[in-house]
């Protein structure tokens, strides 16, 4: 038996893509809900099932295909903006790692009285997590994906830089003069 054939080797029926939404209307709000369909079923069905099956729900064959040029628009800045978003996450995590491990040891080997070092990096550590996780997040944005290759690093580094100084200077301003005896 082959790929594609049924046990009694007829063969198997291509599969269709699912209806889209009723054609409503022509023009940009078309070719928009023609986009929102292509993109929610483009790792499931090829382009061409998909146009077969917006042209047979009613839509123009010009509409389909503007609103796949829109798609393809669409990935092609998200493959732009990958190695950016990519380079901007590694410096994200760097920099938390980097200065995380500068507090800590700091706060480990400087003389303390009551463990305050050891509490400070505790504190430390849900803060910075938290900060983390906002920079992260901010980093996987799908805005950024959609600016392709005109995205800038320090666009995407704003937000989670500014929250590291935050974070770090207000640790270092609350728990350093306490660590020093």
């Amino acid at each position: 038996m082959t790929d594609g054939d049924h046990p009694g080797g007829a063969p198997e029926p291509p599969a269709r893509a699912p209806e889209p939404p009723a054609a409503d209307s022509a023009g940009p709000r078309s070719q928009q809900v023609i986009a929102d369909y292509y993109w929610r079923h483009r790792d499931s069905f090829t382009p061409a099932a998909l146009r077969a099956s917006v042209v047979r729900a009613g839509y123009s064959e010009a509409d389909a295909d503007a609103a796949r040029l829109l798609v393809d628009k669409h990935l092609a800045a998200e493959s732009a903006s990958a190695p950016t978003l990519a380079r901007a996450r590694r410096t994200i995590l760097v920099a938390y790692v980097v200065t995380y491990v500068a507090f800590a040891i700091v706060f480990l080997l400087a003389p303390s009285s009551y463990g305050s070092g050891q509490i400070a990096l505790m504190i430390l550590t849900v803060v910075l997590g938290i900060a983390l996780a906002i920079s992260l997040a901010w980093a996987r944005r799908s805005r950024w994906k959609t600016q392709g290759t005109s995205l800038g690093l320090g666009v995407v580094l704003s937000v989670p830089i500014v929250l590291l100084v935050l974070v770090a200077g207000s640790c270092a301003w609350t728990t350093f003069p306490y660590m020093i005896q």
